[in-house]
This record gives C-alpha cells, sequence and structure tokens, in this order.
C-alpha cells in the first residue's frame, strides 16, 4: 500500500511497452476508507525513433541523383542532412521512408546529424552517400585538309577528353569505338562535305557534340585545244584557243611537233598567235593543273593547214600586128578554181574572171592599142597571190616616109616610124623618073 501526506501522489513508473496501471481497490484518507475505488492508468512508451542515409552512386555532371532515409520509430519524423558539412533542413515527414533528390556540381559527401527526433522522442542517426559527379566527355574533330581535288582522300580526326573508352557517332553512321582519346580515319567525298560528329560516350557519361568540319572539293580542270583559223595561207598568221575549265590559275603544255610550250593562264581562255610555215598539228601533253594543284592528263590536238600561195607564169607572143590575135597561155599553180584579172595599161581598164581550166589560154586582140600591160591576179580559192604578168606588144601597120620620086640612078631613103627587123617590098612598084 502506499501512503501520501498530500492530496496527491506521483508513482514513477518506466514501462518498456506501454502499459496500463490499476488503483487498488481501497482508498483510505485520514477519515474514511473507501472500498469501491477502481481507477486505471495507460502510459504508452514512444519507441525511440532511428534514420539512415543511404544513396552513394556517380553521375554526370548537370545530372541528378536520389538519396533516401529510411526512419524507424513513430511518425512523425523531424530531420535535417549536411551536404558537405552545409545543413539542409529541419523537414517533417510522416512516412518512414523520404528520397532526396540532389545535383551537386562536383563530388559531394551527405551525412545526417547524429540524432533525429520522431513524435517527440530522439533516436541516433546514421549513413552516409556520396554522389561523384563525372565530367561531360569532349571532343573536337579536325581534317587535314580542309580542301580537296576530286578524287584525293584526307584524314579526319576525333580528339577526345574524358574516361576512355570511348563510343561515338557520326552523322549517318553507325556507332564505332574507340580505345584511345584519339581516332583518325579516311573519307574521300566526290563532292563538298560536312562531316558532323552527333554524340559521343566515354566510360562514364554519354555527351550530345553536333561539331562538324568541311571539307570542300574542287573540280579538277580539263583543257580543250581548238583554232579559229583552220587554214591559211603560208606566210599569214593564224591562233590556237585553249578553254579550261575548273578553277585556275592554269598550268599546260602544247606542242607544235617539234617543240613545246609551256602555257600558264588565270583566265579560263587564252589564245596564242601562231605563224605555221607548213600544217601543222598543235597537241596537248603532259598534265593541266588547276588551283590547289588539281590536276588531270591533257589530252587533244587541232591541225591548222597552211596552203602554199598560188602562182601562175604567162607565156605566148608579146608582139602582134594590128588586126591580130595574141595567144596568151596562164600555167596555174594550186586548187582549181582560180581567179584571174588582167589589165590594159594603155585604157586602164581591167579584166577578172574565174576558170577551172589549167593552163589557159587567152586570145587578145587589141584594136587601138600601141601596147598592152597584162595584169595577172590570180587566186586559189580562198587563198590570193597578186602578180604582175607578161607584156604584150601591138605593133600597128607600118608607115613608110621619104622622098616619092627621084631621078634615075640618085637613092630615095625610106623609113618607118617602127621599129622592124626585116622587110619586104615589090620591086615592080619603084618607078623611077628620067632627070
Amino acid at each position: 500500500a502506499l501512503s501520501s501526506p498530500t492530496n496527491s501522489a506521483t508513482i514513477p513508473v518506466s514501462p518498456s511497452v506501454s502499459s496500463t496501471y490499476d488503483l487498488g481497490i481501497t482508498l483510505s484518507d485520514a477519515n474514511c476508507t473507501n472500498n469501491a475505488v477502481n481507477q486505471s492508468a495507460y502510459v504508452r512508451v514512444v519507441p525511440t525513433p532511428g534514420a539512415t542515409l543511404s544513396g552513394t552512386t556517380a553521375i554526370c555532371a548537370g545530372s541528378s541523383a536520389n538519396l533516401t532515409i529510411n526512419f524507424t520509430g513513430e511518425a512523425p519524423y523531424s530531420y535535417s542532412y549536411l551536404a558537405g558539412g552545409v545543413s539542409n533542413g529541419p523537414f517533417t515527414t510522416n512516412a518512414t521512408s523520404v528520397t532526396i533528390p540532389v545535383s551537386p556540381a562536383s563530388t559531394t559527401v551527405y551525412t545526417l546529424p547524429a540524432t533525429i527526433d520522431g513524435n517527440g522522442c530522439a533516436g541516433p542517426a546514421s549513413g552516409s552517400a556520396v554522389v561523384s559527379v563525372n565530367a561531360i566527355p569532349q571532343a573536337v574533330i579536325t581534317t587535314a585538309s580542309d580542301t580537296l581535288c576530286k578524287g584525293d582522300s584526307t584524314q579526319l580526326n576525333i580528339q577526345f577528353t574524358g574516361v576512355a573508352p570511348f563510343t561515338f557517332q557520326m552523322q549517318g553512321a553507325g556507332v564505332v569505338n574507340s580505345a584511345g582519346s584519339s581516332y583518325s580515319f579516311y573519307v574521300a567525298p566526290q563532292s563538298t562535305t560536312n562531316y558532323t560528329l552527333v554524340s559521343i560516350e566515354d566510360d562514364n557519361c554519354p555527351a550530345t557534340i553536333n561539331q562538324n568540319v568541311a571539307v570542300t572539293v574542287l573540280d579538277n580542270p580539263t583543257v580543250a585545244i581548238t583554232t579559229a583559223t583552220p587554214s591559211l595561207c603560208n606566210g599569214t598568221s593564224g591562233s590556237i584557243t585553249l578553254n579550261f575549265t575548273a578553277n585556275g590559275p592554269y598550268a599546260v603544255t602544247y606542242s607544235d611537233g617539234t617543240t613545246s610550250f609551256p602555257v600558264v593562264s588565270n583566265t579560263p581562255s587564252v589564245t596564242i598567235p601562231v605563224t605555221p610555215t607548213s600544217t601543222t598539228t598543235y597537241s596537248l601533253s603532259g598534265l593541266v593543273t588547276g588551283l590547289y594543284g588539281c590536276k588531270t592528263n591533257a589530252t587533244g590536238n587541232t591541225t591548222i593547214t597552211v596552203h602554199d600561195l598560188p602562182q601562175a607564169v604567162i607565156s605566148g607572143s608579146p608582139v602582134i600586128c594590128l588586126n591580130q590575135t595574141a595567144q596568151i597561155q596562164l600555167q596555174f599553180t594550186g586548187e582549181a578554181p582560180f581567179t584571174y584579172t588582167y589589165l590594159n595599161n594603155a585604157t586602164g581598164q581591167s579584166t577578172t574572171a574565174t576558170t577551172s581550166q589549167n593552163p589557159l589560154l587567152l586570145s587578145l586582140s587589141p584594136a587601138a592599142t600601141l601596147f598592152a600591160h597584162c595584169h595577172q591576179r590570180q587566186q586559189l580559192s580562198r587563198y590570193t597571190n597578186e602578180r604582175n604578168g607578161n607584156y604584150c606588144q601591138l605593133s600597128r601597120q607600118p608607115v613608110i616616109t621619104g622622098v616619092s620620086a627621084v631621078c634615075e640612078g640618085a637613092l630615095s631613103v625610106l623609113s618607118t616610124t617602127l621599129p622592124y627587123t626585116s622587110y619586104l617590098y615589090p620591086t615592080t612598084v619603084l618607078q623611077a623618073r628620067s632627070p
């Protein structure tokens, strides 16, 4: 039995679990006794709370991780956590487990304080989590040459930063593995191309790159040789033309069959004057080169035909008498048809005609001309040669002058104005007069 000198009494109890305490049936004070008392007291025992932190992991920079705190005891729980020694909280929850998202910029250790509170009771906290932050891998793509001639190749190189091994993917291609921090490969584009590195991944983290390198492809030059003067008269000048494609400056060599001539041009067309003395074929040889040394074989030729100048030999009777006909022959050399001109120097009149006859016989009958100068112009197709020809001399009927009558035995001198080499006269015409 318990007694108290006052009207209240405190009874200390320390149950380990929740318990109900009953008051005895008999209660006595200084005056009376009550045998009908039936009272009880319930003592609820709150379990000691506890908390454990977990979540050690590795993340890529810019990513997040989840930490987990598991509670024991009785809610509600009041808690906080430390990130690298910096406190976060307090927070309250009725759940027995909470998830905490974290996004550290660098590797960070997370811990709990020594105690936590669960429904007003303090309890121990334990555990830690290390979130390791891995750097995002990087890559740089380069080319050994950013300008190519068509048909050539160049080496592309990818330099990685991160933790090997690596994988990467080019646009439009599959995934490629690289054991080291550098990877090289060759490309031979047929036209200007952009090579794009889409993504990479090292041993820890993936990364989107979208980095590109451009390779410009130049067409290989070509050259054609032509002439605007496929036929020439001997002694005249013509030309050959070289027409280039693609990008200059250009260099090529041509030959006339005897001598080679190098040509350098900054323009896509160059015209070269030539004066061949005989039919000549001009041929390209070796290589034609253009911008950045792009090159192809130089082939092709063009021919200039050289025609000898036409000639003519004039022959015939240079001296005729009045009313006679002179037979003049023109002997041509060259290719018919022939166009010729002859000139009468006395009258200034010229006559032009065309013939395919060779030789050509001309019959000239001057009526009153003292002499004729025959100027001959001979034309062979398109090729012309001007020449002076023979002289055609015309003799008139001679006029005899002198004494018309003499005495017998005397002499009479007769003369004429025209030259002569011989003469005939009838003796019966001559009459002598007696003195």
